[in-house]
Protein backbone atom coordinates (compact mmCIF):
# COMPACT_ATOMS: atom_id res chain seq x y z
CA UNK A 1 0.00 0.00 0.00
CA UNK A 2 1.43 3.39 -0.93
CA UNK A 3 1.33 6.50 1.25
CA UNK A 4 -1.56 8.10 -0.66
CA UNK A 5 -3.75 5.08 0.09
CA UNK A 6 -2.89 5.26 3.78
CA UNK A 7 -3.76 8.96 3.90
CA UNK A 8 -7.06 8.35 2.16
CA UNK A 9 -7.99 5.50 4.52
CA UNK A 10 -7.18 7.50 7.65
CA UNK A 11 -9.12 10.51 6.35
CA UNK A 12 -12.23 8.34 6.09
CA UNK A 13 -12.05 7.26 9.73
CA UNK A 14 -14.37 9.16 12.07
CA UNK A 15 -12.53 11.69 14.20
CA UNK A 16 -12.73 11.13 17.93
CA UNK A 17 -12.15 14.30 19.93
CA UNK A 18 -11.02 14.64 23.50
CA UNK A 19 -13.63 16.24 25.70
CA UNK A 20 -12.79 16.76 29.35
CA UNK A 21 -15.02 15.00 31.81
CA UNK A 22 -17.83 17.16 33.21
CA UNK A 23 -16.45 16.81 36.76
CA UNK A 24 -13.03 18.04 35.66
CA UNK A 25 -14.64 20.95 33.82
CA UNK A 26 -16.63 21.87 36.94
CA UNK A 27 -13.52 21.76 39.14
CA UNK A 28 -11.53 23.92 36.71
CA UNK A 29 -14.20 26.63 36.56
CA UNK A 30 -12.70 27.91 39.83
CA UNK A 31 -9.36 28.60 38.11
CA UNK A 32 -9.06 32.24 37.11
CA UNK A 33 -9.54 32.70 33.35
CA UNK A 34 -10.59 29.10 32.67
CA UNK A 35 -14.14 29.93 31.65
CA UNK A 36 -12.95 32.73 29.36
CA UNK A 37 -11.21 30.16 27.16
CA UNK A 38 -13.31 27.06 27.74
CA UNK A 39 -16.88 28.26 28.19
CA UNK A 40 -18.91 29.24 31.21
CA UNK A 41 -20.97 26.04 31.06
CA UNK A 42 -20.15 22.51 29.98
CA UNK A 43 -22.58 22.97 27.11
CA UNK A 44 -20.58 26.01 25.90
CA UNK A 45 -17.41 23.95 26.26
CA UNK A 46 -18.79 21.20 24.02
CA UNK A 47 -19.72 23.76 21.35
CA UNK A 48 -16.22 25.27 21.48
CA UNK A 49 -14.49 21.89 21.20
CA UNK A 50 -16.70 20.76 18.31
CA UNK A 51 -16.47 23.99 16.34
CA UNK A 52 -18.09 22.68 13.15
CA UNK A 53 -21.46 21.72 14.61
CA UNK A 54 -24.61 22.70 12.76
CA UNK A 55 -26.71 25.48 14.26
CA UNK A 56 -29.43 22.95 15.07
CA UNK A 57 -27.05 20.83 17.15
CA UNK A 58 -25.55 23.91 18.83
CA UNK A 59 -29.01 25.04 19.92
CA UNK A 60 -29.89 21.60 21.25
CA UNK A 61 -26.65 21.41 23.23
CA UNK A 62 -26.93 24.95 24.59
CA UNK A 63 -30.49 24.23 25.73
CA UNK A 64 -29.58 20.88 27.32
CA UNK A 65 -30.55 20.72 30.98
CA UNK A 66 -27.17 19.39 32.13
CA UNK A 67 -23.84 17.95 30.97
CA UNK A 68 -25.20 14.42 30.65
CA UNK A 69 -28.03 15.57 28.42
CA UNK A 70 -25.59 17.53 26.27
CA UNK A 71 -23.37 14.47 25.85
CA UNK A 72 -26.39 12.37 24.84
CA UNK A 73 -27.02 14.82 22.00
CA UNK A 74 -23.51 14.18 20.69
CA UNK A 75 -24.20 10.45 20.82
CA UNK A 76 -27.54 10.87 19.02
CA UNK A 77 -25.71 12.52 16.12
CA UNK A 78 -22.89 9.93 16.13
CA UNK A 79 -20.36 12.56 17.16
CA UNK A 80 -17.45 10.71 18.68
CA UNK A 81 -15.69 11.88 21.82
CA UNK A 82 -13.59 10.46 24.62
CA UNK A 83 -12.71 11.58 28.11
CA UNK A 84 -9.48 9.54 27.97
CA UNK A 85 -6.24 11.19 26.94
Amino acid sequence: MDNSSKKKDSAELPKVRYLMHPNLFQNLTYVSGFTDCNGKTYQEHIIKIFGGLSEEIKVQISEAEDAGSALKILTQYNILYTHDM
